[in-house]
Order: structure tokens, then sequence, then C-alpha cells
């Protein structure tokens, strides 16, 4: 029985596609000196060449409302989205989250019902989430609406990861605070390390954590940070976005503050730390919002916003890398290309369950989705 559509068949689909314009679609730094000089331009491939284009299906129409997205993907197919909603922050009322199953033989993402978690009394902004193998969801939210009084909360609850998308998280730790800072990513593998980055509370720097659910199995759903009280800093920059694999490779990628300047840093996680390098290569100029996955193979497929367009959007596009084996530092990358009719105001999230990957896009107050088969 044909499981899901190959990469040839993906391609041959993908060139007869064309994407219809207006709001159903989307057609529409580093302050180590050391990263100033290293640039991994287009055409630096490295050790080996990665996929470049891996067959993103057209967008969807809109599967929401909202705003500041992020998702993440069990390995049945179930999908979890937060996101801010309304349309902006003036008209911020809580935040939300949504589940969705995907299909691989449709290629289609079925959604429930969208379920607020914060509720519009509380200041709250850039949610993020990450689902382990046993399906427990751990969520994050920014608890102001600017850096400069930053706090960071989380939320841990469970979902049956092969149950219907009506279901409801069944929260076990709510709002809890656990450092200042704004902006932060979150992350998860299945040896149950949680990975988290954010910026700094009014600063340029940025910070990482590692932790561990105490003792799930017991009911103790609480985050032990293992990284201590604080987190530790790495580098400086804004809109950090964090991954780790199965063989606890870790990459980050994040802005520059104040120019449209995207960076990289890889490390791995030994005794408790990140070893990220103090080699923070340039990938990206003139673009925003970047957004990453890694996979168990040394894959890597990055998406961010470029080339902002007269009618104010930006261009979505993405890269594939491969962690190189001889060079710690390095990432050999694909040249980029743009999703096909990707054009919105910003990225959303990326997510995988090590088959597929699901990425959103907002535009004008409206969520999208596309997915492919990950190389």
């Amino acid at each position: 029985m044909k499981r899901h559509f190959t990469k040839s068949m993906l391609m041959i689909a993908l060139a007869a596609m064309s994407i219809a314009s207006g709001s159903a679609r989307l057609s529409a730094q580093s302050t180590n000196p050391t990263t100033e000089n290293v640039i991994d331009t287009d055409t630096q491939c490295g050790f080996v060449c990665p996929q470049s284009n891996i067959g993103w299906a057209k967008w969807s129409s809109a599967y929401d409302n909202g705003y500041e997205d992020s998702v993440a993907m069990h390995a049945s197919g179930l999908i979890v989205d937060v996101h801010s909603s309304g349309l902006s922050r003036l008209t911020y009322t809580g935040l939300y989250y949504r589940l969705g199953k995907f299909d691989p033989v449709a290629g289609t993402v079925n959604w429930g019902p969208s379920h607020e978690w914060v509720p519009t009394t509380v200041d709250g902004s850039w949610p993020a989430v990450a689902i382990t193998k046993e399906g427990y969801v751990i969520l994050t939210f920014s608890n102001s609406f600017t850096k400069s009084s930053g706090r960071l909360r989380y939320y841990v609850g469970t979902l049956d990861p092969n149950g219907s998308t009506s279901q409801l998280i069944q929260f076990k730790v709510s709002n809890a605070y656990f450092d200042t800072g704004f902006h932060d990513s979150v992350a998860v593998n299945n040896n149950g390390t949680i990975a988290e980055a954010h910026e700094a509370d009014g600063k340029t720097g940025l910070w990482y954590r590692l932790g561990y659910l105490n003792a799930p199995g017991a009911g103790d759903f609480k985050i032990v940070w293992s990284t201590g009280d604080r987190g530790i800093e790495y580098d400086s920059g804004v809109n950090p976005h964090i991954a780790i694999n199965d063989n606890n490779d870790a990459i980050e990628v994040h802005q520059v503050p104040g120019e449209n300047l995207l960076h990289y840093t890889r490390g791995k996680i030994v005794n408790n730390r990140i070893t990220f390098t103090n080699v923070h290569p340039l990938y990206m100029g003139g673009s925003k919002d970047p957004a990453v996955i890694l996979l168990n193979n040394g894959n890597v497929v990055e998406m961010h916003a470029s080339n902002k367009q007269s009618s104010g959007y930006w261009e979505i596009r993405y890269r594939t890398g491969v962690l190189d084996p001889n060079v710690a530092t390095h990432i050999s990358w694909s040249p980029t290309t743009g999703f096909t009719g990707g054009y919105a105001d910003t990225t959303g999230g990326i997510c995988t369950n090590g088959t597929y990957a699901v990425t959103t896009a907002v535009r004008g107050g409206s969520l999208f989705y596309t997915w492919a088969i990950v190389p």
C-alpha cells in the first residue's frame, strides 16, 4: 500500500502548481570578533554539498489567525502549534495552542480547534513548544511585550500522541517562572534533554539552558535545569532558534541586532553543557527571523525571511545543510531557495518527526503551512 508521496512525485507535482495570490494563500550579530571574518557563502559547500531542493508542497490556505507562531511534531505525526492570538500586540487576545495531524497520503495537516492557554489578562509573546517521545509537551513564553521587562515562563502537559486533534493538553505545570529574558526557543530530543535559548532582558546577550523533566513517570513534571539556576551566555544577538538531535549535536541560529544578518553556531551537549565554539559564522545577509531543525543524520533545514518586496512582504526562503564531521565549527550549506509563492510578514516555526518537516509563516494576521520530506 502506498504510504506517502515520493520525492520525485513531489517535484513533478510542484512543477505543475501555481499559487493564488491574496490573503487566502501565501503568495505574497554576533559580538565575537572571530565571527565577523567567517562567512559561509552559498557556494561554500565544504566536504559535501547537501540536497538543495527538498520539494516543499504549495502553501496551505490559512489554518488559523495569529502571529509569533511555533510548532513541534511527534513521531506519530501529531503537531502542536502555539501562537499569539490577534492581529498584533495592539489587538492581543492571549496565547493559543492547536493540535494537528499530518496525513502523508493526502499531504495535508488536519487541524483541531484552537485552545487558550495563556489568557488575555496575562501579557504574553513569542510562545515556543517542544514535544517528547512520550507525548509530554513543553510550552514557553515571554511574560511581557517588551524586552526590557522580559520574564520567561513555562507550562508542561501531556498528550496522547496517537489521539485525536480535539484532545486537550492536560497541564501538570502551569505558568512556572524560570528566568529573565525574552523571545526564547525550546527543543527536546529522544534522550529527554531539553535545550532552551533566549535573548537577555534589555541587553544584547544570548543565553542557553539545558534541563530535563524531573520524574514525569511519578507525576513530577517540573523542569530541572542541569545548567544551574542561571542560563549560560554564548553570544550576542536577537531572534535565537535552537535545535538538538539524539546524538547530542546542537545548532543555533540568530539575527544580528539592528541588522538583517544571520549567524549560526554549532556545539555538542557534554556534561550538562553545550560546547558551543567561539566561531559563529555569518551565513545569510539581508534576512531575518531564522528557524532551524537538526536531524539525526546530521542534516539541517533552515528557513528565514529575505529580500523584502516593494509590497512590504518578505520572501520566505530556506537552506539545507550538513554538519561537517571534519570541522566542528562548520555547516556545509546549499544555496538559498525560495518557497513557491512564499511571501509573508515573517516566518513562523519549523518542525520534523524525522521523516517529514512542516513549516509555518505569518501573513496579515493569518497562519499558513507547507511540508516536505526531509533530506
